[in-house]
């Protein structure tokens, strides 16, 4: 499927499967929605996140729309408190925590307070399980 941001259609004509109207029409809903506020793309978060003005307690909603995964949603990130990472040299690394979660499953992330980089994810999924991310030179 084709999303064309610049001319603002989707497009799923050439596609090598069938695509049921019903899916087509909900993709060009969703995509035409996202034109009416501003919004960011679910796989910029490690950069969007090392922008934030982390203050202890915050929340931060941010709106995001992932094409052709369903309409753009405000989600709630909030900063939950400080930690202490390692780095391999063992200095100690001082993080805010940022989480988002709901019954279905948990983000958090550890985005260090000097220089903003995202440097630890971990994700608990209801139906996906957990898998985590650390940046290279970098420990719990």
């Amino acid at each position: 499927m084709i999303f064309d941001f610049e001319t603002r259609k989707f497009d799923a004509k050439n596609i090598n499967r069938d695509i049921p109207d019903s899916v087509r029409t909900s993709c060009q809903q969703e995509l035409a929605a996202s034109f009416g506020k501003y919004n960011l793309n679910w796989h910029d978060d490690l950069i969007v996140y090392s922008m934030l003005p982390y203050k202890a307690n915050r929340t931060f909603m941010i709106n995001y729309y992932d094409p052709g995964f369903g309409k753009p949603e405000e989600v709630p990130y909030t900063v939950t408190g400080s930690d202490l990472l390692t780095d391999r040299g063992g200095q100690r690394i001082d993080c805010w925590v940022l989480e988002h979660g709901d019954e279905n499953g948990t983000e958090k992330f550890w985005i260090a307070k000097k220089t903003r980089e995202v440097l630890k994810e971990e994700d608990h999924g209801k139906n996906w399980g957990y898998r985590f991310k650390y940046k290279l030179g970098v420990s719990s």
